[in-house]
């Protein structure tokens, strides 16, 4: 089995794991809005140790303790509410994604008209444009068409992107725009480069082996991205969250590599398993949380 080098929770994630972590076992209530990180076993690790979802309706009342905004980040307009109503507010966006909103800002500030390339409801493009006057959300796989009569008479525009977008699916629609619009549109590749590397990894990985086993939570963008890329590439692609969902018998050359939400101890599992199994080659595997 050829383990990736870079398995493991990125920094942005560990960062906002280890917070929750610790204020969960200082005893004090903490809330969260929305999942904190991509990854069932970690929220669901996270609730045993106490904390509580609470939904948008009931941010009208007050509530003691501590709210955490999650990883993703979140608008300032839902941010402003939690402040009004809970005692304390903890910031745990990644600060790569934080940078890229304060990008978006100031591109808007100084004229530039901002496309943002990302999912249209994934919760850091919701915070994203919920920082900006007026902007377009682009989606991979769209008739781009529609962007350009959209952009008609616009000077200026600046193109970003959600940070764990396919480095491939951004290029290809900022050189379509690029190419149309010339000097006007100006590109800023803000997709994390620890994605990246892991998009390199899975098409190395998935030239080598049979099956690519990926191992995150089943609403991962960056983990589904890693599918998406090994599949693409013609090769076989398992999509795993737990041991229960690997398959029985021979998968051939397997290869393992996981999202960014996936915490070290569920991708070990995994690998005691394959290791109980079959022979294990470690391909210089680096724990990222581990930096």
């Amino acid at each position: 089995v050829q383990l990736a080098r870079s398995v493991g929770f990125c920094y942005g994630v560990d960062r906002a794991v280890s917070e929750a972590i610790k204020l969960l076992k200082s005893g004090k209530k903490v809330y969260a809005t929305g999942e904190i990180v991509h990854n069932e076993k970690v929220m669901n690790d996270l609730k045993e140790l106490g904390l509580e979802m609470i939904e948008d309706t009931l941010l009208s009342e007050r509530h003691e303790g501590i709210a955490i905004i999650r990883a993703h980040g979140i608008d300032p307009s839902s941010e402003e509410k939690l402040r009004r109503v809970f005692d304390e507010v903890i910031d745990l966006t990644c600060p790569i994604v934080y940078n890229v909103f304060s990008l978006a800002v100031d591109l808007e500030q100084q004229g530039n008209f901002v496309v943002v390339f990302g999912k249209r409801n994934h919760p850091e493009v919701t915070a994203l444009s919920g920082r900006l006057k007026s902007y377009l959300i682009v989606q991979p796989g769209e008739d781009y068409d529609w962007v350009l009569k959209e952009l008609e008479g616009i000077e200026r525009v600046a193109i970003v992107s959600q940070t764990t977008m396919s480095n491939v699916d951004f290029e290809g629609f900022a050189s379509f725009v690029q190419t149309r619009l010339g000097e006007k549109a100006t590109v800023y590749n803000t997709i994390c480069k620890v994605t990246i590397q892991r998009e390199s990894e899975a098409e190395r990985l998935a030239r080598i082996s049979d099956t690519v086993i990926v191992i995150g939570g089943r609403n991962s963008s960056n983990t589904k991205k890693l599918v998406k890329i090994v599949q693409r590439l013609g090769k076989k692609a398992l999509h795993v969250t737990d041991l229960k969902d690997l398959p029985r018998g021979d998968m051939g050359k397997v290869a393992l590599i996981s999202g960014t939400s996936t915490p070290y101890e569920q991708i070990q599992k995994i690998l005691d398993y394959i290791d109980n199994n079959r022979e294990v080659t470690d391909n210089g595997r680096e724990n990222e949380s581990a930096r």
